[in-house]
């Protein structure tokens, strides 16, 4: 069973009593609560083609790309994963076909891709082979949106008062 815990820290600027001339920073335990409310949950992915292809492209001798690393962001009103379309052109994804995504924007025909997700620095499951839609999120600090889907698969515990996330799968 893997385990994740996100603990945002907060930080103040506040003049130095003892020289109002100088600023020093400030560690404030209450902020993170700020910064998990003001970004919500993101957490570091590497998306690979998925598992079937690599072993593929292996076989052939086909050197396979290297993971694409990103930030991601935990979508509850994604039903499932989306990738930044960039991801997809960067790893050379085949598509697979397409689908009516449902968006903030109204409804859009975008590409599906099977690809493989993984949490690099924790000891969370990885998916070697998870259906992704394409999705435009470059003007986003996220490129990637896990939906409801994978979180099926995660006992999430969201502390709003501190913070704190924990994901144990």
């Amino acid at each position: 069973m893997g385990l994740l815990t996100l603990s945002p820290m907060g930080f103040k600027t506040a003049p130095d009593p003892s020289d109002p001339k100088k600023i020093q920073l400030q560690w404030n335990p209450s902020l993170g609560a700020g910064v998990l409310a003001q970004n919500g949950i993101i957490l570091n992915v590497a998306i690979s083609p998925d598992m079937l292809t690599v072993s593929t492209l292996q076989t052939q001798g086909v050197q396979t790309p290297q993971p694409f690393l990103c930030k991601a962001l935990v979508d509850t009103g994604a039903s499932g994963l989306a990738i930044d379309k960039k991801i997809a052109s960067d790893l050379g994804l085949k598509k697979k076909g397409v689908t009516n995504n449902l968006t903030a924007n109204g409804a859009k025909i975008s590409p599906v891709y099977f690809v493989s997700l993984s949490f690099p620095g924790s000891n969370l499951k990885s998916y070697d082979m998870l259906r992704a839609t394409e999705v435009d999120l470059a003007n986003q600090s996220f490129h990637c949106l896990i939906g409801r889907e994978t979180m099926s698969n995660w006992h999430l515990h969201y502390n709003g008062q501190t913070g704190q996330i924990s994901i144990s799968d």
